[in-house]
């Protein structure tokens, strides 16, 4: 039987903020039950699901200046600090904090929270930086005329990521566009360029989760030489 030591967790605020002093967090999801019984259900009753939510508490140590009641911040609830151990990770409200003081102990802090949206679940989640994690290099001619799938990276985590790319396109006054995009459905920026030489683009995208495709799709409209990508890259830390 396997066991996992509650010793490494932690409780981040933002995007690299880990409280000090916390030793317990919790967490508790759940789902409004609709009563859906009718005149054809038999004398029995049948149920539904309404609105789902979440909401848990932390506590620790006093380290530092307490965090502010009231505000609206992203935390990240880690098991561990191992990549393949749940984070759980979305935007809540912080509802009460409770403050103890003993003449023989160490000053200590709970806080209650409330989710508001969606409590996500993964293995890792990211927030945009300049650490590498993915890349596709070798350049990548684009002779078609509508948007192609070029390249194809898969997501490792979920979060922010940011993505790079360079695309040129040959030929005077002619122009090549690019995409990224996630699982097929276009998620960035449309990126053109009428130079000879490479641009380099990035841009930081969010609601990754993991396992999906990251793409890159582009396209030459007719006539001259075709666009060429290359540097297709992923950054981000985790949290």
């Amino acid at each position: 039987m396997s066991r996992l030591s509650g010793k490494n967790g932690s409780v981040v605020v933002g995007t690299s903020t880990t409280i000090a002093g916390i030793k317990q967090w919790s967490i508790e999801a759940n789902a409004d039950a609709l009563r859906i019984s009718g005149f054809d259900s038999g004398g029995h009753h049948d149920s539904g699901i309404g609105i789902d939510g979440w909401k848990g508490s932390f506590s620790g140590f006093k380290d530092g200046a307490p965090l502010a009641i009231g505000s609206l911040v992203t935390l990240t609830l880690k098991e561990s600090q191992t990549n393949t151990d749940r984070v759980y990770q979305g935007a809540a409200l912080l509802m009460a904090r409770k403050h103890e003081v003993a003449y023989e102990g160490i000053v200590q802090y709970a806080y209650e929270f409330m989710g508001s949206g969606v409590l996500n679940e993964a293995v890792a989640f990211y927030y945009a930086s300049d650490i590498l994690i993915l890349s596709s290099d070798a350049e990548v001619n684009v002779p078609e005329t509508v948007y192609t799938k070029t390249k194809e990276l898969t997501s490792l985590g979920a979060g922010i990521l940011r993505i790079t790319f360079d695309i040129k396109r040959s030929g005077v006054g002619l122009t090549g566009y690019a995409t990224v995009y996630r699982n097929g459905v276009a998620v960035g920026t449309e990126r053109s360029v009428t130079n000879s030489d490479y641009v380099t683009f990035s841009e930081d995208i969010s609601g990754w989760v993991t396992g999906d495709l990251i793409q890159l799709y582009a396209y030459s409209p007719a006539g001259g030489g075709p666009a060429t990508v290359r540097y297709f890259r992923v950054y981000g830390s985790i949290y």
